[in-house]
């Protein structure tokens, strides 16, 4: 007889669910994956035990709770876990992306997705450090604490994240083990070049060498300088990273020659920042006047 879960509190149920899967078979597994109850087969589909089967068919049960049980499985296989990534429901795609069985291409889909779904992302412990450095710029902080606490967090991202503005995250970063001792002694040191990188008084060859860092704040702090040489913002127009271009494209002291290259930028927010800048020629901002980009049309009009 199957025992009546739903008379206890939902907290109980869940550990009871726990412990009953625990101790069946797979071959009860089979006939529990049919059950009429949905918290058990909720529970079977996370059962890392279940035969191959058993998990692609419950991956196609109607019930969204079911569906998160088999997303939350590290036993999914990668065919699976691709086709649930793509569901339209949020529940479902946050499982995936905490699921460190989830392929990493498919990690990197839904790290420009929902807050909820980049949040778990953040927390795998099989996110590629890619992943996490991009996620160390989020614009959540709990996004971003979410990364401090991960145990796959290098230490780049550890200095990083300790010079974040938001306590929260700091704190969170507190508790990760790989805070040694040692890199809280280097974290001075980052802080350090960072100050010296905002400082309009910094030589011309130190500004150079810290446009070379590894930190993206480090440089988009020599891109915002007043006092940086027009060749080192030339160079750093070039960089991937869109937030140090848009550094650059609001400094005054950007060449006009820079400024039109940027104003043809990709990311609208970079050719926003060309609309602000009081150095951008007139002809320039006749152009984007007519961007595609309403919130570049905006600034233009602002400007």
């Amino acid at each position: 007889m199957l025992i009546q879960f739903q008379q206890y509190p939902a907290t109980t149920r869940d550990l009871l669910l726990t412990l009953f899967l625990l101790l069946i078979s797979s071959c009860s597994c089979v006939a529990l994956s049919k059950a009429k109850n949905i918290d058990v087969r909720s529970a079977v589909a996370e059962n890392p035990k279940l035969p191959i089967e058993i998990i692609e068919d419950l991956a196609k049960d109607q019930n969204v709770n079911v569906k998160c049980g088999v997303a939350n499985n590290p036993s999914a296989p990668t065919e699976i876990l691709e086709i649930l990534s793509r569901n339209k429901d949020t529940f479902i795609r946050r499982a995936i992306a905490g699921n460190p069985s989830t392929p990493v291409e498919v990690l990197k889909v839904l790290s420009e997705d929902s807050y909820d779904v980049r949040l778990n992302l953040a927390g795998n412990p099989r996110a590629t450090a890619e992943l996490l450095e991009n996620l160390a710029y989020d614009s959540h902080e709990y996004v971003r604490a979410s990364v401090a606490e991960n145990p796959a967090i290098t230490a780049k991202l550890i200095k990083l994240l300790a010079l974040d503005d938001n306590e929260f995250v700091r704190l969170a970063l507190v508790k990760n083990p790989k805070v040694t001792p040692e890199i809280l002694s280097a974290i001075k040191t980052v802080a350090s070049d960072l100050a010296s990188a905002s400082d309009p008084s910094t030589s011309f060859n130190q500004l150079k060498s810290l446009s070379l860092s590894d930190y993206r704040d480090i440089r988009c702090a020599v891109a915002s300088n007043p006092s940086t040489p027009e060749e080192i913002l030339k160079e750093l127009s070039e960089e991937e990273f869109d937030d140090v271009r848009e550094a650059v494209a609001e400094n005054p002291s950007t060449p006009k020659s820079v400024l039109k290259v940027l104003a043809e930028d990709d990311s609208e927010y970079v050719r926003g920042a060309v609309a602000e800048n009081p150095s951008t020629p007139k002809s320039v901002l006749k152009v984007l006047a007519e961007d595609d980009s309403e919130y570049v049309q905006i600034r233009v009009e602002f400007e």
